[in-house]
């Protein structure tokens, strides 16, 4: 895992995982400014916008994957999100070239997202029929470029993960 990241980059480029409510006041102004997963999954589809409704037209704010991932078993949950997030996720940096930023809200992340032993990345622990069982999260989402992934440090705490490129 990369070093802590302190630095605001995150609000503005990349490719965020995020779970803190007071970071993401420091992007959203009003529950407007959020979008569904299936909006993130129809903008990838049909095209992206040319404003992005959070930080003052520069981040897109998506709402729902960690409902998504709770649906389906953990084996499903990995192809799912290696299959389809993972290639939304790559269009919209290709689309947008690092001038915005995508961050995945995942308000249950404080609890259930969870580093390896080895601290290079990061798991979702299920929930419900399959509550002894986890998703590495980060390998998925970052596409094996988890290892340069940095935990976003917000008021002395980890909110988020933060990576500039997937590739």
């Amino acid at each position: 895992m990369g070093e802590a990241l302190y630095d605001i980059c995150w609000r503005s480029q990349g490719i965020s995982i995020l779970w803190d409510d007071r970071a993401l006041r420091e992007i959203c102004t009003n529950h407007d400014e959020v979008v569904s997963l299936r909006q993130f999954m129809q903008f990838w589809q049909h095209g992206w916008p040319d404003d992005l409704p959070s930080g003052g037209g520069d981040t897109l704010v998506v709402a729902g994957l960690d409902a998504c991932i709770d649906s389906l078993s953990p084996e499903k949950g990995v192809e799912w999100l290696e299959n389809y997030l993972y290639k939304g996720s790559l269009t919209f940096q290709q689309n947008f070239e690092e001038q915005a930023a995508l961050v995945f809200w995942m308000p249950e992340g404080k609890n259930r997202v969870q580093a390896n032993a080895l601290g290079d990345s990061y798991y979702w622990l299920c929930d419900g029929e399959y509550q002894h069982e986890s998703i590495p999260l980060s390998r998925c989402i970052y596409n094996g470029a988890e290892k340069n992934a940095q935990p976003i440090m917000f008021g002395g705490s980890i909110v988020g993960l933060y990576i500039r490129r997937i590739s």
